[in-house]
């Protein structure tokens, strides 16, 4: 990964996501991708306080930063046990500005990425087991009103077909989307947070698809990819406690 574009800490999410796709190493090299889907506004500074708060049982509930201006940005993390639905929210000063959303339907995980200035900047992820061969996922990314189809082995060192296209997509695309969250000490914590969840690997098809869809979301910028498998661990732990 290029050290100019991603956290000291990363190294820690990739030690997770690497069970569910060998080749995530290569995401963050040159030009895979040169430009990420979502990007640090730097107008933000650096969170000089941090406040994190955690649920009763312990886990990560949010986390919010403050700049020397006492401006602020944070991620908080929801479920919706009614409609089923887990959600994590980035925001600056209370406002949202990126949503992150997952839902189980069958054997699909679909997680939303909306990006509250431009809905151009959407992204709609699904990740389908194959009943057959437990080691393959079926893909569908919905990105900038293109949709792109294609397998993943996790046992493959092979970057997928589906990657290369949809780098091909973002490094034409060239986003100027900026998340004033995605800043860097908030940042280490939902890494260091996603790394305690999940450095125990995956125990069931919800968990690997899961992560299967978290190194989708690396593609889209390395600083969402901790928020987003919080969010998806968050709803594949409830759906396995509630079977």
């Amino acid at each position: 990964m290029s050290n100019q574009r991603t956290s000291k800490m990363a190294p820690l999410l990739h030690d997770v996501l690497k069970r569910a796709g060998a080749w995530h190493q290569f995401i963050g090299s040159t030009e895979f991708p040169k430009y990420w889907l979502y990007n640090e506004d730097k107008t933000f500074g650096t969170s000089e306080k941090l406040e994190i708060i955690y649920d009763d049982k312990g886990s990560l509930k949010s986390v919010t930063g403050f700049n020397k201006t006492a401006e602020s940005i944070s991620f908080e993390l929801a479920l919706d046990e009614i409609n089923k639905i887990s959600s994590g929210v980035f925001k600056k000063n209370g406002f949202s500005e990126l949503e992150i959303s997952e839902q189980i339907v069958g054997d699909t995980i679909i997680a939303n990425t909306k990006y509250l200035a431009d809905s151009k900047y959407d992204v709609k992820t699904e990740v389908t087991r194959n009943s057959q061969t437990p080691e393959i996922f079926d893909i569908k990314v919905v990105l900038n009103s293109k949709t792109f189809i294609g397998k993943i082995d996790i046992n493959s060192m092979e970057i997928p077909q589906i990657a290369n296209d949809i780098v091909a997509e973002l490094n034409s695309l060239q986003s100027n989307a900026t998340v004033a969250g995605i800043e860097n000490n908030l940042y280490s914590v939902l890494i260091k947070e996603a790394w305690i969840e999940g450095s125990y690997g995956c125990r069931d098809w919800q968990h690997t698809a899961d992560n299967v869809g978290t190194i989708l979301s690396d593609l889209f910028g390395v600083f969402v990819t901790a928020a987003y498998y919080l969010v998806s661990k968050f709803l594949a732990d409830w759906s396995s406690s509630c079977k």
